[in-house]
């Protein structure tokens, strides 16, 4: 099928990702899982929050301008 590797629970924690990012907490991930701890939980959620960065200075712009 072309996937290599990919396999069908990765998708979970594609998923557990994506809703951190969207702003889902952890507690909400928690349940939708329906895990018993948080600890387990954290295993899907590979979330890192990226600082907040002027618009522009992602693509290069001149800070100056």
């Amino acid at each position: 099928s072309g996937l290599g590797e990919l396999k069908l629970h990765s998708l979970r924690h594609t998923f557990g990702t994506l809703a951190r990012e969207s702003g889902t907490s952890r507690e909400d991930l928690q349940a939708h899982f329906g895990h018993s701890s948080l600890d387990v939980t954290e295993i899907y959620d590979h979330y890192t929050p990226l600082p907040d960065i002027p618009l522009g200075l992602e693509f290069g712009a001149d800070q100056d301008t």
